[in-house]
């Protein structure tokens, strides 16, 4: 990806945090955060891509922590956040 896509595709995932966050949206607020760190990891920018992806694993884990075990368990499998290599 050009550094320019790079620059719009930055400037999308901020616009969809902010949006992800005043209609209170956690699970696009945590696919936002980890797409954002994903961005910021290829960009060789490896200090914010990780804390953009702990800020997605905080989130999630604060949705998991108020609904029940089962949904929370779902919610953890089928974020997108896997170990990190």
């Amino acid at each position: 990806m050009t550094q320019g896509k790079l620059e719009g595709a930055e400037r999308e995932l901020e616009k969809a945090l902010e949006l992800a966050t005043e209609v209170r949206n956690p699970p696009q607020l945590w696919e936002s955060h980890l797409a954002m760190g994903e961005l910021c990891a290829a960009q060789g920018r490896r200090d914010e891509g990780r804390a953009c992806r702990i800020k997605a694993e905080e989130v999630l884990e604060t949705v998991a922590a108020t609904v029940p075990d089962e949904l929370g368990a779902r919610f953890r499998k089928n974020s997108k956040l896997k170990p990190e290599s």
